[in-house]
């Protein structure tokens, strides 16, 4: 709770100094209580961008909270009981092989070595959570306070997401952010405190399935839940994150099928339709309404440019999506990132160099040579993973992959205990698709979370899953 405080009191000031100071303040408290740090961790990540834009001396937060808990757990497990990590071994070696080759390949490309740090940060860091939260003793209050946590943000940040679009950007953001300059397309998506609506969709669709556990966790608190649940489902349309959305929806369908659910697929489908007819149309045609009577900078832009609206939601198989995405989006890349891969088929040309964050922030050394002038974010990991480790590369994060879903099956958990983790799974296989699931910070924590504590040995109790609900 204290370093809840903290955090909270480094956003009433901008001065970077006082936000390092806190951050270390932070780190010293979460050291002597270790399981705090999660909650720390799980409020932080989805929030990062603003927290950064209020105070830029919390940007390495969360690194340091992971790197400093999972020094210490290393030390209590390995060199003070001798232990070993043992049912995390075989798919981390697999992975942190596939993190070599990327490497490897970067510098004989000639990758700076900064960008390929950035790079290696990016893939590395939450997976490192996996051990901490398979090594914590945690209890049944632990779990419920997780999902308390997850709900309560998820619920400030959904009020927050149709504050900003019924005022259209201009209240309760950063005046970085209510300046930025979005595409027509982008302009009517909730970025909200996650700065970014595939982001913040995320989050929110991993917070509305929660709910479901604090349903049947607190029985008492029904009615408020089912309200809160149809709030957060209706900002998770207004994001109009497609990709996010129908990731969610096929790991839905797969888990219900798995575990026959029938009874929650009822309750859940009255929440959805709910959502969609009093959060988000109300919403959607209210901000169109405050938009075209009350906002003459944005009447006098229509009038010029003769701005035609698209919907999102049903626009993704134009003739003119298409069109662009094959000039310059994702189809265009994926074209160009297999042009790359047939010159570079062994071990590809490394982290750093086509799509991923560390290109987009450094720079890469290959584009121009392909006729590319600007920096690119891939959208697509798959290709991102061929282009940049190769078929070795690409074998051993396939490895890796098989090796997560057998070791969650070989677990002596619960049968739906197993499904929520492999539901997991099947968002991100999906979500590869559109995005660079693997550097989306909050979904790649709540996934190590999810599968550390699964695997997590000290645990003596299931989740309260054991009947149908």
């Amino acid at each position: 709770m204290i370093s809840l405080i903290l955090l909270v009191a480094a956003l009433f000031t901008s001065n970077q100094y006082i936000g390092y100071f806190i951050s270390l303040l932070i780190i010293a408290l979460i050291s002597v209580n270790w399981k705090s740090a999660i909650f720390v961790l799980i409020i932080y990540f989805p929030i990062r961008p603003f927290l950064i834009e209020m105070n830029p001396g919390l940007k390495y937060l969360g690194d340091e909270i992971i790197c400093v808990l999972f020094f210490l757990i290393v030390i209590q497990k390995v060199i003070i009981h001798k232990e070993r990590f043992g049912r995390t071994f075989l798919f981390s070696v697999f992975f942190l092989l596939f993190c070599l080759i990327g490497v490897v390949s970067a510098f004989i490309t000639g990758v700076e070595i900064t960008s390929i740090i950035f790079q290696i940060r990016a893939f590395v860091l939450t997976f490192l959570c996996m051990f901490i939260i398979s090594e914590l003793k945690i209890t049944e209050k632990d779990i419920a306070q997780f999902f308390l946590v997850t709900v309560c943000l998820a619920t400030v940040l959904s009020v927050h997401g149709l504050i900003e679009k019924l005022s259209l950007r201009t209240l309760l953001l950063p005046e970085a952010w209510v300046q930025m300059d979005l595409a027509e397309t982008n302009r009517i998506r909730i970025y909200g405190l996650a700065g970014n609506p595939n982001i913040l969709a995320t989050y929110l669709m991993i917070s509305f399935f929660s709910i479901f556990y604090l349903i049947k966790k607190f029985d008492r608190f029904k009615p408020l839940l089912y309200v809160i649940a149809t709030l957060i489902f209706g900002v998770v349309l207004l994001t109009y994150s497609r990709g996010t959305i129908l990731s969610f929806a096929i790991a839905y369908l797969v888990f219900i099928a798995a575990t026959r659910q029938w009874k929650l697929v009822k309750s859940q489908t009255i929440v959805i339709a709910a959502a969609l007819f009093i959060i988000f149309l109300p919403t959607a045609y209210t901000a169109e309404y405050i938009e075209n009577h009350f906002n003459d900078k944005q009447l006098a832009e229509q009038s010029q440019k003769k701005i035609h609206k698209e919907n999102r939601y049903f626009d993704m198989f134009s003739d003119d999506t298409i069109s662009k995405s094959t000039e310059g989006g994702r189809i265009f890349i994926i074209k160009k990132g297999i042009e790359i891969f047939k010159e570079h088929p062994l071990i590809g040309t490394g982290f750093g160099t086509y799509g991923d964050s560390a290109s987009w922030a450094f720079g890469s050394p290959i584009l121009k040579a392909y006729g590319i002038q600007n920096p690119i974010y891939s959208d697509n990991q798959y290709i991102q993973i061929l282009v940049q480790s190769g078929v070795v590369g690409a074998l051993f994060f396939f490895l890796f992959f098989v090796m997560v879903i057998i070791t969650i099956i070989r677990s002596n958990r619960e049968k739906m205990e197993k499904w929520i983790v492999l539901a997991f799974l099947i968002v991100g296989a999906t979500a590869a698709v559109f995005y660079n699931i693997l550097e989306d910070k909050t979904f790649t924590l709540y996934f190590y979370i999810v599968l550390g504590f699964l695997l997590n040995k000290h645990r003596k109790f299931s989740l309260p899953f054991n009947q149908k609900m």
